[in-house]
């Protein structure tokens, strides 16, 4: 539960994190606007990033390992790369890059889904629902 995090923004925010068979992290959240207003998810990494030509994909390599990362949800969702100034006093994060998707414009409930797996997952889609239905052990 993330509700206080941007609680001038956000009427809520929840974040789930799914292990699924062991190769494959489901990370979704779900996002519900005070007002209409511009929903980011990133994912900071060292890794070189290279964004499929949909942009509902990108490949993270580094150290020769290789992490697909797929956006399941929304549909409208599409990544791109930004640099990871920080503002002072914070030190600078050389070779960091920041893989970003944003949703301009929010003014209802939205679900985020993004699934890493390995690069030749063939494994078909999990089905997205919501994570109050989740099963919490």
């Amino acid at each position: 539960n993330l509700d206080k995090a941007y609680k001038a923004k956000l009427r809520s925010w929840k974040r789930g994190i799914a292990l699924l068979g062991g190769d494959r992290l489901l990370v979704q959240d779900e996002v519900v606007p005070a007002d209409e207003v511009k929903v980011a998810w990133h994912f900071h990494t060292a890794a070189a990033v290279k964004i499929a030509a949909s942009g509902r994909e990108a490949t993270l390599t580094e150290g020769g390992t290789s992490l697909r990362v797929r956006i399941l949800a929304p549909v409208a969702g599409r990544f791109v790369t930004k640099d990871t100034p920080p503002p002072p006093p914070q030190s600078k994060n050389p070779g960091v890059s920041d893989l970003v998707m944003e949703l301009a414009g929010q003014k209802s409930a939205e679900t985020i889904a993004v699934l890493f797996s390995t690069p030749g997952d063939t494994k078909s889609e999990p089905v997205i629902t919501p994570l109050a239905s989740w099963d919490k052990k």
